[in-house]
């Protein structure tokens, strides 16, 4: 007599391998929620630096200090995009560093709720 032995070791092998796709289907779909709160995180970093690069514009041309505007104006576009960071002003160099973070869609079975990105912009401003 024969016993169903195939239809045991596929079982078997499928019990084993979901898991495993299951993960690898989490990390490439919650990756990409990586990569995109990380994209998130610069593009506001950039957008900021570039406001407060502009705000001290007019000052600087005149040959006064805008450091104050910038910051302020960085400030703001990080208010106004619900994005949390950090704007420092150091040696005429405004630096704006943000943070994001995207809820998980796979990795939420494994107990990875969120995933986060952070970005960092740098602008020198220049007294004409």
């Amino acid at each position: 007599m024969r016993t169903p032995d195939r239809g045991l070791s596929l079982s078997t092998l499928v019990v084993l391998l979901l898991p495993v796709l299951f993960l690898t289907v989490g990390l490439v779909v919650d990756g990409g929620a990586q990569t995109t709160a990380a994209a998130e995180a610069n593009t506001v970093a950039n957008e900021a630096a570039r406001a407060g690069q502009n705000a001290a514009a007019s000052l600087e041309l005149h040959g006064l200090d805008g450091s104050a505007q910038a910051v302020s104006a960085a400030r703001e576009v990080l208010s106004r995009r619900g994005v949390d960071g950090e704007v420092t002003m150091v040696n005429r160099e405004l630096t704006v560093t943000t943070r994001t973070s995207a809820p998980t869609t796979f990795l939420s079975a494994i107990g990875i709720n969120e995933v986060r990105g952070k970005g960092r912009a740098t602008v020198h401003l220049e007294r004409s």
